[in-house]
């Protein structure tokens, strides 16, 4: 179901990731619900980016720095490839984050002023300098829908 070898899976289990159901001897089972499960909340490097619509290089540069958070990679467990949650990633999703000169147009402030909001924790960013070291400060849209007029009642 996973397409992927033995000794990955035997790593995932290790740290958790994946539980079995039971052992005979050698063999190892899982429960199909809770594989099919873990399949649907998880994805690797080249879907997370198709979601954030970024490059697969850039998801790269921000797992590396720290924006994104995976759950298995070279880092973490050995696994060549990362391992996201897909909600962590479906946060991230170009109508849903804004980068700090977008918000401040939607708040109706000039730039300076709210990177000044910025360093008084007025407003709080998901990832950028002094957080994770990159460049831009991301934020959540939902943050700001009380300004954007988009508020669900």
């Amino acid at each position: 179901l996973l397409h992927l070898k033995r000794t990955v899976i035997d790593k995932w289990i290790a740290h958790g990731l994946l539980v079995p159901a039971m052992y005979s001897g050698l063999a190892v089972y899982f429960d199909r619900v809770a594989v099919q499960r873990f399949i649907d909340d998880h994805i690797f490097v080249e879907e997370a980016a198709q979601i954030m619509a970024i490059g697969t290089l850039v998801v790269q540069k921000w797992t590396r720095a720290g924006r994104l958070k995976a759950v298995s990679g070279p880092d973490i467990d050995g696994c060549h490839r990362w391992l996201f949650r897909r909600a962590d990633i479906e946060q991230l999703r170009p109508e849903n984050r804004l980068t700090a000169p977008q918000a401040a147009k939607l708040m109706g402030i000039g730039e300076a002023q709210f990177l000044v909001w910025i360093k008084q924790g007025k407003v709080h960013p998901v990832s950028g300098p002094g957080i994770d070291g990159m460049g831009q400060f991301l934020f959540l849209r939902e943050q700001f829908l009380i300004y954007s007029g988009s508020q669900a009642d």
